[in-house]
């Protein structure tokens, strides 16, 4: 996994990842009671910690993975923009259809 490149490409949509810490985001997770959960990779559906909210919608798309795309630092930057716009387009059309 490529951490670094992901939180490079969510800054440039203006989504600072990191601002808040890890501590911050796991205590969020335990106190919220989600309407929705939405899994953006299989890993992630798998491996990731179940979030406890009982009435939530849970979705789940597999988008496009770039941190196993191997090229350039260019073609390499392409790629996590690439997973970054699908994202984009389809929370889009989710707020859409569900607000």
């Amino acid at each position: 996994m490529r951490p670094n490149r992901a939180i490079a490409n969510s800054s440039l949509a203006f989504i600072d990842v990191m601002s808040c810490g890890l501590g911050a985001v796991i205590m969020l997770l335990v106190l919220v009671d989600f309407d929705f959960i939405i899994t953006v990779c299989d890993h992630a559906k798998e491996n990731c910690p179940f979030i406890a909210s009982p009435n939530a919608v849970r979705l789940h798309h597999n988008f496009y993975d770039p941190s196993k795309f191997i090229g350039t630092e260019q073609e390499i930057h392409a790629a996590f923009l690439k997973a970054r716009t699908e994202i984009k387009e389809f929370m889009k059309a989710f707020v859409n259809q569900n607000f």
